[in-house]
């Protein structure tokens, strides 16, 4: 289910299909209907933490839980690239490729 679309700026999250509501940082907050099952604890629900990294103005994640933080590694190039300003980019046109199968 898409959770959301566009941009824009949210206090909390909330699913479109369950109506669960998430804090930013990932906790749950409401569960409807969940109040009657046994064993159900909303403090014991969370979002997965998904490791991340702004740079430059982009967002990159890494799902690899191993994985060395990327930021140390493109630190060599901040200088090289330092003229361009790119955390300063912002998005002029976007262009809905649709979906690509990556079997």
């Amino acid at each position: 289910m898409k959770i959301c679309e566009g941009s824009g700026h949210a206090e909390r999250l909330v699913c479109p299909y369950h109506a669960w509501t998430y804090a930013l940082d990932g906790r749950l907050r409401a569960a409807p209907q969940m109040g009657e099952t046994p064993g159900f604890d909303v403090n014991q629900v969370c979002l997965p933490i998904i490791r991340h990294t702004i740079w430059q103005g982009s967002v990159y994640i890494n799902l690899h839980g191993q994985a060395e933080p990327l930021a140390p590694q493109l630190a060599p190039i901040d200088e090289e690239i330092e003229e361009f300003g790119l955390s300063d980019w912002r998005v002029a046109a976007s262009v809905d490729c649709g979906e690509y199968p990556c079997d």
